[in-house]
């Protein structure tokens, strides 16, 4: 099934999800096994799976697993 908007128009789904020339906002939780593209603005709880690219920004909360690639910034904590 396609659902296509009218011209300059966007699909608004349950009054609160927008998706507007393939962006969709106003989510409250995605889920996916595989996630394409940049994902931009602020996370809040885990996240579990490999992140595959660059990470820009503070980092609060605990790391498990093995970093690749350069470090820049302060560590605060330990590290093992």
């Amino acid at each position: 099934m396609n659902i296509t908007p009218a011209s300059e128009s966007a699909i608004v789904l349950d009054g609160t999800i927008n998706v507007d020339a393939g962006v969709v906002t106003g989510a409250t939780s995605i889920s996916s096994t595989a996630f394409t593209g940049a994902l931009t603005g602020n996370v809040t709880g885990d996240v579990t799976g490999n992140v595959a690219g660059n990470v820009t920004g503070n980092l609060a909360g605990n790391v498990t697993g093995n970093v690749t690639g350069g470090l820049t910034g302060d560590v605060t904590g330990n590290v093992t």
